[in-house]
């Protein structure tokens, strides 16, 4: 029987976690949550068939949406302590998903997870609590995989955040011309002159209004600050995301203030050096969220511009880049390949997304 001290030396599951190993299956549990999430993974949650196994309301388990459907359990800890576990399946994206969407022949990416993820927490990088992870060999060589998640609460992914913003300023654009209106029907007597909209102030200044109001101008601004704080933690700890991108980040909203979480580290990879990972591996790791908001805009069209507009990334990247050392001139071309343009992936879009152009 192979063990993962065999199979994978260099991954070192922290000491906290209690590694269950038979013919047919592997585990890996907090201890602390040991009997719990033995009995999560034991009833079939996240699985294929969970919609009958863990629907709505039964055992204590609910379904949450956003990177996938995943049930959403309550357990209790070995000293009582209650926590939402998200239970998610490993799936692939692209071409190979639909396939194989959720089978693998390598178990390194699921433990590759784990172990990251708990070097990066140590750290103080803003990742979600991984309490326990099961790989399940379905034939030789080849496996599923689910990992639990401690849920991190009233988070969502950054994605959801920003149509959510977007939903927010159209309500606001929607209330201002019924004012507009009713206050036209009051003076009718006097000319209207029509509202000139105004450009996006520069980053240091927030007193003057933009198209979105001042208010959900400031949550943007605050928005992209929590961003740049969290991608810059989970970089100077060494860590290479791989697939940073709207999905992989979630945001805890509080008023006008923002909190972002890195998640989904089973590609990444850590390079030990003392000033973090390496620029040309940031650069990489910023052109890759850099398209997945290209993506997102490409699929929703104009109505997202106004809350994720060129501008508003060049501001993340700039302020990504502040303090680096770096001059001027070396600033603006780092920034200009963080903003390369997704070109060929867009001949991509056209075709998975047709009918966005009928």
């Amino acid at each position: 029987m192979l063990t993962i001290n065999d199979s994978y030396p260099d991954l070192v599951i922290p000491a906290y976690f209690r590694v269950k190993e038979s013919a047919g299956e592997w585990r890996i549990i907090h201890v602390d949550y040991e009997s719990a999430i033995d009995s999560l993974l034991d009833e079939g949650h996240g699985t294929a068939n969970s919609e009958t196994a863990c629907p709505d309301g039964a055992n204590g388990t609910r379904r949450v949406q956003g990177r996938g459907d995943y049930p959403v359990a309550r357990i209790k800890s070995s000293t009582g302590k209650e926590s939402e576990v998200i239970v998610r399946v490993y799936r692939r994206g692209g071409l190979a998903g639909l396939v194989l969407p959720d089978i693998f022949n390598d178990a390194r990416r699921p433990l590759n997870e784990l172990v990251l993820t708990e070097k990066g927490r140590a750290g103080g990088v803003p990742l979600p609590e991984i309490l326990g992870l099961q790989i399940k060999w379905v034939l030789p060589f080849f496996y599923r995989a689910k990992i639990v998640v401690k849920k991190i609460p009233d988070a969502v992914t950054l994605e959801e955040t920003i149509f959510s913003l977007a939903k927010e300023n159209e309500h606001r654009q929607d209330s201002f011309m019924l004012s507009q209106k009713c206050h036209c029907e009051e003076r009718s007597d006097e000319a209207i002159l029509p509202v000139r909209e105004t450009e996006i102030a520069p980053l240091p200044s927030i007193a003057r209004n933009d198209r979105m109001g001042p208010v959900l101008y400031l949550k943007k601004i605050n928005l992209i600050a929590s961003l740049v704080k969290a991608i810059r933690q989970l970089h100077n700890a060494g860590m290479n995301h791989r697939d940073l991108n709207i999905r992989n980040i979630l945001i805890k909203q509080s008023g006008i203030d923002f909190t972002a979480y890195i998640i989904d580290l089973d590609k990444s990879a850590y390079e030990l050096s003392k000033t973090g990972l390496s620029l040309d591996k940031r650069i990489d790791n910023l052109i890759r969220l850099n398209r997945s908001l290209d993506k997102m805009l490409f699929k929703t069209g104009s109505s997202l511009k106004v809350v994720i507009s060129h501008t508003d990334r060049l501001r993340l990247f700039e302020l990504y880049f502040q303090g680096e050392g770096s001059n001027r001139a070396q600033k603006q071309v780092i920034i200009n390949k963080c903003l390369q343009q997704a070109g060929l992936h867009k001949w991509w879009w056209k075709l998975i997304y047709p009918r966005l152009f009928i």
